[in-house]
């Protein structure tokens, strides 16, 4: 908005070109590089990336499992159909 409002350039829509994975990694990476309270090797960050994915994965392969473990219930076509007539509405 600044740009277009003080210079002649015509950049709408700027913003939304510029939201992708890694222009918002590029910035993240220069935020921070220039923080001045945490300073973080790029070893560490990859070591926290690989173990928030463990998290997130063991979580959701849990959750798989108590899934899996749930009877299965069987359904004929007929009861499919019945239930399809009974709402005809939606």
């Amino acid at each position: 908005m600044l740009c277009t409002s003080c210079t002649p350039l015509r950049v709408n829509g700027l913003s939304s070109a510029v939201i992708d994975n890694d222009f918002q990694d590029d910035v993240k990476h220069m935020a921070l590089k220039y923080m001045t309270l945490v300073r973080t090797e790029p070893e560490m960050r990859i070591a926290y990336k690989i173990l928030s994915s463990m998290l997130l994965l063991h979580q959701v392969s849990t959750i798989k499992v108590q899934h899996n473990d749930a009877p299965v219930v069987k359904v004929s076509n007929e009861q499919v159909e019945n239930i399809n007539a009974k709402f005809t509405d939606l």
